[in-house]
């Protein structure tokens, strides 16, 4: 049975830069890549990883976050990822607020329940990469270890550290 490596990334603060003020980017001339993603994403790539988005986009389709805003930024990022050679296997997007209480915000797994149940996942070296601690508690959630982007320890870090078999 083969089983699969799996980098799970979220996209706001992790992947791209989320603008501070607002917490969301709403045009294109606001997509700015986090540091080093494109060069450590290769890096897992080549090291037989497979990578998965799991995003929780508040209130996705509303006045305030338009789905064709989601959809033309997701558009741009992802030709600049393909042209890296840098292809995601899947995206799970969550389009709710917290307020909804819905299955499938992260940290809460519905998302991606199905999603495993279909696959053989190689927990022991799998992976989630995100930007606050509901991340985390999602990559508890779903057995895998957990990184933590902060002002401290960016993408050449985490992948240091995750590619060498060290836990932060």
């Amino acid at each position: 049975m083969n089983f699969k490596k799996i980098l799970f990334v979220d996209r706001d603060g992790t992947l791209i830069v989320e603008p501070p003020i607002t917490e969301q980017i709403n045009s294109l001339e606001e997509l700015k890549f986090m540091p080093f993603v494109i060069s450590s994403l290769k890096k897992f790539i080549n090291n037989g990883f497979e990578i998965i988005m799991v995003t929780n986009q508040n209130g996705l389709g509303s006045v305030n976050n338009p789905l064709e805003n989601y959809k033309l930024i997701n558009k741009k990022m992802f030709e600049v990822f393909n042209s890296e050679g840098i292809i995601f296997s899947k995206l799970f997007c969550c389009p709710h607020f917290a307020s909804n209480n819905c299955n499938c915000r992260k940290p809460k797994t519905g998302l991606v329940d199905e999603y495993l149940k279909t696959i053989h996942i190689c927990k022991k070296h799998s992976l989630m990469v995100g930007d606050i601690q509901t991340d985390m508690q999602f990559a508890k959630n779903i057995k895998v270890h957990g990184f933590l982007i902060s002002e401290t320890q960016g993408w050449p870090e985490i992948t240091k550290l995750a590619l060498s078999g060290l836990k932060n």
